[in-house]
């Protein structure tokens, strides 16, 4: 879907199709949060708490490991974290998400006139969490949002959490993967530079 063939007047359609499946995605449920494993159970916690201070914990640490973060500016993170407990545990419902949901893993198709969704892709990051977690890039799409069929929670709580959490999540990860797994300095040093910053915003936060 990021491919320069794909012109933008067909993006509007695409991401509201997107918004389509990613409701069907988060249409599965689990009876805990956590990861699938190979023999269908949920590796995980009956708690999103746990499992997001658990998801912190690891990449902080691979960002310590790689120079990408402080070690102190880590543990300042795991401990807002742990004293955030009860913002997570708001979210009761596990609920399949993607977790890479980004244009690079939707795969389209050219059928006549018009591009249309033909896979989704790099699921290796799947997990059942809070449903808004897959929401960090889409929130503000009025494509994908329409095409959702559902509105996000507009709760001052879930707000921070989409926001503040679970945007330093992504911008946490794609630092880390641009720094270890992918060589793409210019990206490396953008995501840092986000990263850095919303780690600043949730650390100001009481």
């Amino acid at each position: 879907m990021c491919d320069a063939t794909v012109l933008a007047t067909a993006k509007p359609v695409l991401l509201r199709e997107m918004g389509e499946y990613t409701a069907r995605i988060h249409a599965i449920t689990g009876d805990r949060f956590g990861w699938p494993t190979a023999n269908g159970a949920i590796r995980g916690s009956n708690r999103w708490s746990e499992v997001i201070q658990g998801l912190f914990d690891e990449i902080g640490k691979r960002c310590v490991d790689a120079r990408l973060m402080s070690q102190t500016a880590a543990a300042a993170l795991l401990h807002k974290v742990t004293a955030s407990h009860a913002l997570f545990d708001a979210c009761t419902e596990p609920r399949l998400v993607h977790n890479d949901l980004w244009e690079p893993n939707v795969l389209v198709a050219n059928q006549g006139d018009e591009y249309v969704i033909a896979g989704i892709i790099d699921v290796d990051r799947a997990m059942f969490a809070d449903r808004e977690f897959d929401f960090v890039l889409w929130s503000q799409n009025p494509h994908c949002k329409a095409g959702y069929g559902m509105s996000l929670d507009p709760a001052p709580e879930a707000t921070f959490r989409r926001q503040l959490f679970y945007a330093l999540c992504m911008f946490l990860f794609c630092t880390w993967a641009y720094g270890v797994q992918i060589n793409k300095p210019d990206l490396l040093a953008r995501c840092k530079a986000e990263m850095e910053t919303e780690l600043t915003r949730v650390l100001e936060v009481p």
